[in-house]
């Protein structure tokens, strides 16, 4: 077991060749795969504060021989630790940028992040930015631009947008100080993900698809070895309005069809939040299951019969059934039915047929120096032991572990 280090040496390459599409499948030096994993989008942080347990969750997905985690490649709240970009909480001057204070002590936080993934044969999504305020987001770009928050304009501004390229231009030809390669020629790197859950207000749809299409093609321009994905939960706009499983989602400008379609966008993302969206899952548990399978059955077969790409569950999560928090917060039996019974039993049917419903990456394994930040969904492994089988059993099937016949 490999642990973070500076030194090169102490680490050994696992992750040989990038990730491509093929049609609707993912391809890895021409074979097919699908992935199994999971949500820690705090690795970064962690890192580069001293935080305890960033290594201890890639072991444990190694353990189980999970191949996917995402996380968070951005930190805008120079008000928190581990800022990445500490520009102030205020209007930028005319000739600063976000970059101009960049903290290279996190940039390096990173490098150590995707050193660790590689020496446990992990592939890593990096998402760009938020949507939400945690983290700083889309709305501290716009304080930097006008001094206060106008969420939107993220979107729409051209110098907020070449703030952004000038960001994603600053990691994908970044030279990692562990290893030495450049983030565009480092296989560890599954995707680019453009945003965290990306909205907008519903009459300004074709501007954040737009901004899909603008900054997935950029990203294609300057790194042409790795995927591109959205990272939006999976809604539609009013022009496929009653694909919808509930009215609200037409008022959130995403569009899973059209923000997919684009040629620089390598397969389609959604994410599943039950209890969130108003359903329930533990008091209504059999609606609520209705409902979510429902809502990913619409999208995989969009991504089959539309897109013709795969399709990733980037986010799902169920809370105990009592609702609590933390390794010993309570029973699971609600969440292991949603997981077993619904995610994981879609994405093996989908495998096992040939569909494009490639992966999945829970929401969010966390461990005993992590607890505190459980928002409710947290996964604790091993102490949730029935909920940890399942995940071992699809993660080890989708490996190849145990057998799983594809198409």
């Amino acid at each position: 077991m490999a642990a973070s280090s500076s030194n090169s040496a102490e680490f050994v390459a696992e992750n040989r060749g990038f990730v491509r599409r093929d049609g609707r499948h993912f391809l890895l030096n021409g074979q097919r795969i699908h992935v199994a994993g999971a949500n820690s989008y705090y690795q970064m942080i962690h890192r580069r504060t001293g935080h305890a347990g960033a290594d201890e969750i890639l072991d444990e997905m190694q353990a189980r021989s999970m191949t996917l985690l995402r996380i968070w490649a951005f930190q805008d709240e120079v008000e928190e630790g581990g800022c990445l970009q500490r520009a102030p909480h205020r209007r930028l001057g005319r000739k600063e940028r976000p970059i101009d204070f960049i903290d290279t002590a996190t940039l390096m936080a990173l490098d150590q992040t995707l050193a660790a993934a590689d020496a446990r044969g992990i592939r890593v999504v990096l998402t760009l930015v938020n949507n939400w305020d945690d983290y700083g987001g889309m709305n501290r770009y716009t304080v930097w631009r006008y001094g206060w928050v106008r969420h939107d304009a993220f979107y729409t501004d051209p110098t907020i947008r070449g703030w952004f390229k000038d960001f994603i231009a600053l990691l994908v030809h970044r030279v990692n100080t562990v290893n030495g390669r450049m983030y565009r020629d480092e296989p560890t790197i599954f995707s680019w993900q453009l945003a965290n859950e990306a909205r907008s207000s519903w009459n300004l749809a074709g501007a954040l698809n737009d901004w899909i299409g603008e900054m997935s093609a950029y990203i294609k321009s300057i790194d042409p070895n790795h995927m591109v994905s959205t990272g939006i939960e999976g809604f539609y706009n009013t022009g496929h309005a009653e694909c919808n499983t509930d009215l609200w989602m037409c008022a959130c400008g995403q569009d899973f069809i059209d923000n997919h379609l684009h040629p620089s966008v390598d397969y389609a993302s959604c994410h599943i939040w039950p209890q969130n969206w108003g359903w329930d899952p533990v008091g209504h548990t059999t609606w609520a299951m209705a409902k979510a399978r429902q809502f990913l059955q619409q999208r995989i077969d969009h991504a089959h019969d539309v897109l013709g790409k795969p399709l990733m569950v980037d986010e799902f999560g169920v809370p105990r059934d009592n609702h609590g928090t933390g390794p010993s917060g309570g029973p699971t039996t609600v969440r292991e039915r949603f997981f077993q019974d619904l995610y994981y039993a879609s994405c093996e049917a989908s495998v096992s047929s040939g569909g494009p419903l490639a992966g999945t990456a829970l929401w969010m394994i966390l461990d005993d120096a992590t607890a505190s930040w459980d928002d409710g969904n947290g996964v604790f492994l091993p102490q949730d032991a029935a909920l940890d089988a399942i995940i071992s059993a699809h993660a080890r099937r989708l490996a190849g572990v145990v057998g799983l016949e594809c198409v």
